[in-house]
């Protein structure tokens, strides 16, 4: 029974050495994690953007060429 005590108290230590899951749940379900959520997609949409503009300032001169 200890092992078994043990191991149940292992994912609750577990939990805050990893914070990036919390910090998704809370953007997820709580509105002041909001923002966060939105400041990592609009991160995102600028890196898309970028490897856009990369692919395409790569290709054009290969189609003017």
């Amino acid at each position: 029974m200890p092992v078994l005590r043990s191991l149940q108290a292992t994912p609750i230590v577990q939990v805050p050495a990893s914070p990036e899951p919390p910090e998704l749940l809370q953007a997820l379900h709580l509105s002041p994690g909001y923002p966060q959520l939105f400041l990592l997609l609009l991160l995102l949409l600028l890196l898309l953007l970028l490897l856009l503009l990369l692919l395409l300032q790569t290709q054009v001169p290969a189609l003017d060429l």
